[in-house]
């Protein structure tokens, strides 16, 4: 779980970078195919990194939550995870919002008639400051308070987390029926087939920092410059 925890407050942070970092070259000149071709590929490569910071936001909300519960009586634990549960409502009440604004919405068109880069960039300011204490004291200090076994035997799996986090939680918190396996996993599963399309599997950390000659480029595409490998 702590493993989780960190990997996912890696992956945002990578993910914010790039979105930092990202060269959007525009629409395209009019009468230029060429580059409105290039202005198509620039928006959906950005908007499949926007969808992979909202999905990624969710699954790391579940290991925070799921933490903070699981080590709330540890006398050394308990309040260290304490930190990690701050935020929640206003993490709930953000990704509802991101939710319905990206919910069937293609990663090209997420800006089209609503501001979605204004919630996100929110999203990311409140990320990075927390991912900064969880990496520096939080998760070392949780290392430290749990041995290995203790982490065995009161942790859940970090696989199970990951693949039961909804995408859209309840903004008002878990609803009770969360708690029951069975119906956890029907929900995630229906979470995950309601909010799609979502985000290409093909993102990585490295995928899409691109220069400004770079821009829109499709990993996917035989005649584009090649990905870096992620495998």
């Amino acid at each position: 779980m702590l493993d989780l925890l960190a990997a996912e407050d890696e992956l945002v942070a990578n993910a914010m970078a790039d979105l930092d970092g990202f060269h959007d070259p525009g629409p395209g000149r009019p009468g230029d195919p060429a580059s409105q071709r290039r202005g198509i590929d620039a928006a959906r490569d950005r908007g499949n990194i926007e969808k992979f910071l909202v999905e990624h936001f969710a699954v790391r909300l579940a290991a925070r939550e799921c933490l903070a519960r699981e080590v709330a009586g540890h006398e050394w634990a308990g309040p260290l995870a304490a930190a990690l549960g701050r935020h929640d409502r206003e993490w709930r009440e953000v990704l509802d919002r991101l939710d319905a604004m990206s919910k069937g919405v293609a990663a090209d068109e997420l800006n089209l008639g609503q501001d979605f880069d204004a919630v996100l960039d929110g999203a990311c300011a409140m990320a990075a400051e927390e991912i900064a204490e969880e990496l520096d004291t939080v998760v070392p200090g949780l290392v430290e308070a749990l041995g290995p076994d203790e982490r065995r035997r009161i942790l859940s799996p970090a696989e199970k987390v990951r693949r039961h986090a909804p995408l859209h939680p309840n903004p008002s918190g878990p609803h009770f029926y969360e708690r029951i396996a069975p119906i956890e996993r029907v929900h995630a599963g229906w979470d995950r087939l309601r909010s799609m399309p979502t985000s290409v599997d093909r993102y990585l950390p490295d995928d899409l920092r691109v220069g400004p000659d770079a821009a829109g480029s499709d990993p996917a595409r035989g005649d584009d410059p090649p990905a870096p490998s992620g495998d």
